[in-house]
């Protein structure tokens, strides 16, 4: 009974495909859907995405991944084959082998260099070194 797993970016899909489980990072922490999950609509956090059983594959596939949504929707009770269905909607997805991690961390002390002036700028200082350290710890 897999989970089917689409993996969307504004510019392409990245995957469908029937997986045993996921964890991804949400807006206040970690989640783990598994099969028969209740449904669920959640903000994206910073993080990896982990990838539990994906088709014809062994062990965990990793990707890393900035923001967005997240819905799941339940199995459909006339399908007992049927896991239910996990649409991760984010805008940028990575697996970490192509993460620059020299970029990521020159990216990372600029925007600790920046002084904001505004509430709004703040928030954006706080967001963007969320963002690179989350992609800096995919990498490792």
């Amino acid at each position: 009974m897999p989970l089917t797993l689409s993996l969307v970016t504004p510019e392409k899909t990245l995957l469908t495909a029937a997986v045993d489980g996921v964890r991804l990072p949400l807006a206040d922490g970690m989640a783990g859907i598994l099969p028969g999950r209740a449904p669920m609509v959640a903000r994206l956090g910073y993080g990896p995405l982990i990838v539990r059983g994906l088709e014809g594959e062994a062990g965990e596939k990793t990707w890393f991944v900035a923001g967005g949504f997240v819905q799941v929707s339940p199995s459909k009770p006339e399908d007992p084959a049927d896991g239910g269905n996990v649409a991760v909607l984010t805008n940028r997805a990575l697996p970490p082998a192509e993460i620059d991690v020299a970029a990521a961390k020159a990216e990372l002390t600029e925007v600790n260099a920046r002084v904001p002036a505004t509430p709004e700028a703040r928030t954006q200082k706080d967001r963007d070194q969320a963002r690179l350290r989350a992609m800096i710890a995919s990498a490792a």
